[in-house]
């Protein structure tokens, strides 16, 4: 049973899917900093976002690690050659916010040109 850590909100079923042959912690808000040094010691799993400073002084302490799954498309907070020297894999979600992106432009488009939101 892998130890999986979730460093910020996930739909339910999503965390109940994975309770059910792994150790889960977190995952119902936001992991301060702490928290997730103190959690990170054990894991086998990160389930991590944006917002999380995985540097090298922070991933030494990840004994066990072995993969981060950043739920986002960029990688900016991860000591990318750190993970690489302690042989954790890095996964992102590339192309995640394409389709919302799109839909943000037009409907600004939109927005200005009928003048939306002044009405």
């Amino acid at each position: 049973m892998a130890k999986i850590i979730v460093t910020h909100p996930q739909i339910d079923e999503c965390l109940e899917n994975l309770r059910a042959n792994h150790e889960v912690i977190g995952g119902k808000e936001f992991m301060s900093a702490d928290e997730l040094a103190e959690q990170i010691v054990d894991a086998d799993v990160l389930l991590s976002g944006l917002s999380d400073p995985l540097d090298a002084k922070i991933l030494s302490k990840a004994k066990n690690l072995k993969v981060i799954g950043q739920c986002a498309a960029g990688f900016n907070n991860i000591d990318m050659n750190a993970a690489k020297e302690a042989g954790i894999v890095v996964t992102t979600t590339p192309g995640v916010l394409h389709e919302s992106t799109a839909d943000l432009a037009f409907a600004l488009l939109l927005s200005a040109t009928r003048r939306t939101g002044r009405s």
